[in-house]
């Protein structure tokens, strides 16, 4: 059996052009997440609260970034 790992998007989260989030990705916008152009979110990384990523950032596996 194949096991696919959606990413889970919750609340106000902006996703700029030609970026991705990838498999298993949590993403909790209750005070707002930005993610800016050509920007990678990569596998199991955690975004929450308040958080502004920029253009061509390249956030590795198992991250874990908390705003305040």
């Amino acid at each position: 059996h194949n096991l696919l790992l959606k990413p889970t998007i919750l609340g106000r989260v902006n996703l700029g052009a030609h970026s991705s989030v990838w498999y298993g990705a949590t993403l909790i916008g209750t005070k707002g997440i930005d993610i800016g152009n050509f920007s990678i979110i990569q596998d199991r990384s955690h975004l929450s609260n308040q958080v502004k990523i920029g253009d061509h950032v390249f956030v590795g596996p198992n991250c874990v970034i908390q705003g305040s």
